[in-house]
């Protein structure tokens, strides 16, 4: 049950106690992101996904403090700066930088996770070719 608590994901709808309501989220500044429980769970839990650097599960090794990265523009696989990471800048393919902003908009809905780079609308996985037309022949290659 503790995997669940304050992992970024609300899995509990919000309960009223003591005239406010509360989530699995609530008061997740008492709890550390970064733990055995989460990290490199392939889930980022912490805000800027600091449990899940220098995992062995990615695509690419990238230097420390860095995450992998799809350049939306070029879809060519990089590293992106822990710097730019959770700064309201879609810098990657699908928002991966910017998780917070469909999951803010989506609390309870998982399909709509990723974050068209050139618009401010959140898609599935399937529909996130829709953001960029050039990008199916892009992916295609």
């Amino acid at each position: 049950m503790f995997k669940f608590v304050c992992d970024g994901i609300p899995e509990m709808y919000p309960i009223k106690i003591d005239g406010q309501y509360h989530t699995d989220e609530t008061d997740c500044e008492q709890w550390p992101c970064n733990n055995s429980y989460t990290y490199c769970n392939t889930v980022w839990n912490c805000p800027r996904g600091e449990d899940e650097l220098t995992c062995n599960n990615t695509l690419i090794v990238c230097p420390a403090l860095h995450h992998p990265c799809i350049l939306p523009n070029t879809t060519t696989l990089s590293c992106l700066s822990i710097e730019k990471v959770h700064n309201g800048i879609v810098d990657c393919l699908g928002g991966s930088d910017e998780r917070q902003l469909c999951r803010q908009m989506y609390l309870f809905e998982e399909t709509n996770r990723y974050h068209c780079w050139n618009r401010s609308e959140c898609v599935s996985i399937t529909s996130l070719i829709n953001c960029n037309p050039k990008l199916d022949t892009q992916l295609s290659k």
